[in-house]
């Protein structure tokens, strides 16, 4: 999945408190969109390396 969609998809994610996606490396705009949403929720993404090229985003 791509970075734009990534981001897109961090927020329904977070609030729904479960969930993992892969994608190519996130934008910076889906890591401050993840910190936004911990310091509301409690929840937020960890980003594990997998490949050169893909990362796996998981809700923390």
């Amino acid at each position: 999945m791509g970075p734009y969609l990534a981001e897109e998809l961090v927020l329904p994610f977070v609030l729904a408190g479960d969930g993992s996606l892969t994608a190519v490396t996130p934008s910076q705009y889906a890591m401050t969109a993840s910190d936004i949403a911990k310091r509301f929720t409690g929840h937020g993404i960890e980003v594990i390396l997998q490949s050169d090229r893909e990362q796996l985003l998981t809700v923390e």
